[in-house]
């Protein structure tokens, strides 16, 4: 059981170590975002997908929301999206981590450590605990 642990890429455990931490501490808060209830509403019904300031990002977001939705019937349609927002936020602090790992040239405890600064920033935080 351990080779197959010693197998697995650090960023794996990056990655779910940051998920864990923002799926149990999502909002369900919609007063934080001047305009999360806005955009949930227009995101359940299909409107606004191409916003300019995020071209794909609510595509895609749309898309992977569909599919939970189909995975996880009975869940709370904001509960979903805010899931997919922190999905996202975790990949990029994957990539945080990748960068401060190959090209900053950190150990990994060093790395993963200047990607919690990262992570527990107020944007990251927000982005990956709300609806926006």
């Amino acid at each position: 059981m351990k080779a197959f642990l010693y197998k697995i890429p650090n960023t794996v455990y990056v990655f779910a170590a940051f998920f864990i931490f923002f799926i149990v501490n999502l909002t369900s808060n919609f007063s934080g975002p001047h305009d999360s209830m806005g955009y949930l509403n227009d995101f359940l019904k299909g409107r606004d997908l191409f916003p300019a300031h995020h071209l794909l990002y609510h595509y895609i977001t749309y898309q992977v929301f569909h599919l939970f939705r189909f995975l996880f019937h009975g869940v709370r349609d904001y509960f979903l999206v805010e899931a997919v927002d922190t999905i996202w936020g975790c990949l990029g602090l994957t990539m945080v981590y990748r960068i401060l790992l190959k090209r900053a040239m950190m150990t990994k405890t060093e790395a993963f450590l200047g990607t919690c600064v990262t992570a527990f920033s107020f944007g990251m935080w927000f982005y990956c605990s709300n609806i926006h």
